[in-house]
């Protein structure tokens, strides 16, 4: 077991891998862990199953976990977990802390579950490549290490968004890109072509899932983003046009126009003069 030393002022600041590990239980050794009774919260630990099998309960729900399936947890939560009696285990597992840090793997949890099985390889790479940066001299600069955890989390959220993402189908996808990415500069056919599907059949199955078409729904949320950055930002409107998804700003003008009655500039002095 290898540990980092703990610096007060960082502590709860900057992302850092405090504890990796792998671990072998034998046969007849004893393998539980409450996590109610332990601390502090915000502690993060995401587990990988090498060999042999475990449990995971949450919600009085138990899940096997077998080889190449992770776990992911926090310390002071109602979750525990443990081996099958009579069952060697082995496992790695980091132990990682950081401002914000809980809040993201409580996102990856509500999108994807605690037990989670991903492509082994690049998991294992994952790993491998956070066990390095720890174990490097420059992995004891705090900022190093605190780049590393942070790639790692972010590599298994996209392992995760392609392995869930495979399991939809092409109309399905291109929903979800609607939705989560409106500001993108695309347009609803652009879209459609790109995930294969036609603009008709992503129109009938995106008003179905929301009640609304893919356009209006990409204009309200790109009139939202202009909104925010033109009351809270000096930007000017060529930017804001290209930041919120409207691409230009004669585009930009004419929305404005359409939906709030006001041309960008004069909608801006009308908020500003009303925060005075």
């Amino acid at each position: 077991m290898a540990t980092l030393p703990l610096y007060p002022t960082e502590h709860d600041t900057i992302w850092r891998l405090l504890t990796w590990v792998t671990q072998e239980t034998p046969p007849a050794t004893p393998y539980f862990y409450d996590n109610r009774q332990r601390g502090p919260r915000g502690n993060c630990i995401v587990q990988r199953t090498l060999s042999g099998r475990c449990w995971f309960e949450q919600h009085g729900e138990r899940r096997e976990v077998g080889p190449n399936t992770l776990m992911i947890f926090q310390w002071d939560e109602p979750t525990s977990y443990g081996k099958h009696p009579g069952e060697r285990y082995v496992c790695q597992w980091v132990h990682m802390r950081g401002a914000g840090l809980a809040e993201h793997w409580e996102l990856f949890r509500q999108r994807y579950g605690s037990v989670v099985t991903l492509e082994p390889a690049r998991v294992g790479e994952a790993f491998d490549e956070l066990w390095q940066a720890a174990g490097s001299p420059l992995g004891q600069r705090s900022t190093s290490l605190a780049l590393a955890t942070y790639r790692f989390c972010m590599t298994l959220f996209d392992l995760a968004h392609q392995t869930a993402s495979r399991a939809l189908t092409p109309v399905e996808r291109a929903v979800e890109h609607l939705l989560s990415q409106p500001n993108l500069r695309w347009n609803v056919q652009e879209i459609a072509d790109h995930f294969d599907c036609s603009r008709e059949h992503l129109t009938r199955t995106f008003r179905k899932q929301t009640g609304k078409t893919p356009q209006q729904h990409l204009t309200e949320a790109r009139v939202r983003r202009a909104r925010q950055l033109l009351r809270d930002t000096d930007l000017p409107l060529r930017q804001i046009a290209e930041q919120s998804g409207f691409g230009t700003a004669h585009t930009l003008t004419r929305q404005m126009q359409r939906t709030l009655g006001a041309a960008p500039d004069h909608w801006r002095q009308q908020q500003r003069s009303g925060l005075r």
